[in-house]
């Protein structure tokens, strides 16, 4: 979702100077593209390396709860592994625990790692201390998520249907 901005920036950049200079050898449109690609692989791997912990925490909660079939047993076993590791080795256990009891019971608890990435990448974790800001942020989420399941198209039976 971010890198989409960037490639469409770039192009509707070339899009005009070829629009208007008509001439494939102008100088200007190479070096558009030339900086479009240069941003575009510049940005790519660091944005990569950002998504990495987001999708280590999904994977090893998808795991878990695999092997322990309770939602609550899976978020404590990969916030312990997750624990581990810088910025978030500062939490306490009943800091912890209060995420666990917090996400644990949403449909979809690994929205946590977003929130923890964005901790992770401004070395500021105040937010996974803030309890009355998780608790808000929780109830948005299970809010969007009824709220979509409100308006999911229901189901039109065979018979209903005539066929």
């Amino acid at each position: 979702m971010t890198i989409a901005p960037l490639v469409w920036l770039s192009l509707q950049s070339l899009n005009v100077l070829t629009m208007f200079v008509w001439d494939v050898t102008d100088p200007r449109i190479w070096g558009i593209a030339a900086l479009a690609l240069i941003i575009t692989l510049a940005f790519v791997p660091w944005r990569r390396r950002s998504l990495e912990m987001v999708r280590q925490f999904r994977n090893g909660y998808h795991h878990a709860l695999r092997q322990t079939r309770q939602p609550k047993k899976a978020l404590e076993q990969e916030l312990d592994i997750v624990a581990s590791q810088r910025p978030f080795d500062v939490l306490s256990k009943d800091e912890l625990d209060t995420l666990t009891e917090l996400f644990a019971p949403l449909p979809d608890p690994t929205v946590l790692a977003d929130v923890m990435e964005e901790a992770r990448r401004t070395g500021d974790i105040s937010i996974l201390r803030d309890r009355p800001a998780l608790e808000r942020f929780v109830a948005y989420v299970a809010s969007q998520h009824h709220s979509a399941k409100d308006h999911a198209p229901v189901p039109v039976p065979a018979a209903a249907t005539g066929a």
